[in-house]
């Protein structure tokens, strides 16, 4: 797919959220030379003076987009962008962007989550339970915005559940979607085959299976290399993501500064402690009231927040 416009930003040549805007009106507008929510103003132009009637909820929209896009309200985006159109804010907020993905105990609704990775500002950030998993809701409100690939019926239910959330405090797109409009079918592994991504030798072939057994393993023996070897797949398919998602930017007609490379970003596994060397000591479960405290305070806040938003749209 090409950019039509390249001199102007992706997210705000977005129009399929707009009211009384479909298919056939939206082919009508561009050719009416309004190529951004910019070149909407008080009237329609006058190739479309028959759209009189309906203009003032089209108006109403492009300024609320064009405040959003000045606040860097990506929720407000999340909210109202058509899924296909969510690519859009990939491109916008590339280095604000997490790319997040969980490990579980099993596949049953009451499997635990194992380890969370969550790949942001250049460096793996892995929480593991019995470690330093409950550090996790508290890092999870310093990220401004995540992708996942399948996280809206996997990933997200099992954190809001893990951690007793009502709701998601933070903004999320799942590539899934993304990669589909693109017919990019299938789990992860089959769509890097596809875009030419590929995973260090050592990590070729392992999938969620042998992320349980991994666990289990660790559990039941104390095996530091499982251990080491499910950080590490866990961490790929964080580092992954961002692969993925630059290629979704790619396929539809931009990208970004700085795009990573296949090796640097494989480097980045390199982070993760080898069983020669030092393991996290595991985390008291009794931790410190007022900072246990602190951080339902905080989290609190930001649902609240988010609620009450949702409330006046």
């Amino acid at each position: 797919m090409s950019n039509p416009f390249p001199d102007i930003p992706p997210l705000r040549q977005a129009f399929t959220h707009f009211p009384n805007i479909g298919p056939v009106r939206l082919k009508m507008l561009l050719e009416a030379g309004i190529r951004s929510w910019e070149d909407i103003g008080p009237f329609p132009p006058p190739e479309l003076h028959a759209w009189n009637a309906f203009w003032s909820p089209i108006y109403q929209t492009a300024i609320d987009c064009r405040e959003a896009d000045a606040a860097n309200d990506i929720q407000f985006f999340i909210e109202r962008l058509e899924p296909m159109d969510r690519w859009r804010l990939l491109h916008k907020h590339w280095s604000q962007c997490a790319f997040l993905d969980i490990e579980t105990s099993g596949l049953d609704f009451d499997a635990e989550i194992t380890v969370i990775s969550v790949f942001y500002q250049h460096r793996v950030h892995l929480f593991v339970k019995d470690e330093n998993i409950d550090d996790f809701p508290d890092f999870l409100l310093t990220l401004p915005f995540i992708a996942t690939y399948n996280g809206s019926t996997f990933d997200i239910p099992k954190i809001i559940r893990n951690f007793n959330l009502p709701m998601l405090p933070v903004p999320h797109v799942d590539l899934r979607w993304l990669c589909h409009r693109l017919d990019l079918t299938g789990g992860l592994k089959p769509i890097e085959h596809t875009l030419g991504i590929v995973r260090p030798t050592d990590l070729q072939g392992t999938d969620g299976d042998d992320a349980i057994r991994l666990w289990q393993e660790w559990q039941s023996r104390h095996d530091d290399m499982a251990r080491y070897r499910l950080l590490k797949y866990c961490a790929a398919d964080t580092l992954s993501l961002q692969l993925v998602t630059d290629r979704i930017l790619e396929k539809n007609g931009c990208s970004v500064e700085q795009r990573p490379r296949q090796d640097a970003v494989w480097e980045l596994l390199e982070d993760i402690p080898r069983p020669s060397q030092t393991i996290p000591p595991q985390i008291d479960s009794h931790a410190d009231e007022a900072t246990e405290n602190e951080t339902l305070s905080s989290l609190q806040g930001r649902l609240k927040a988010l609620l009450n938003r949702k409330k006046r749209f």
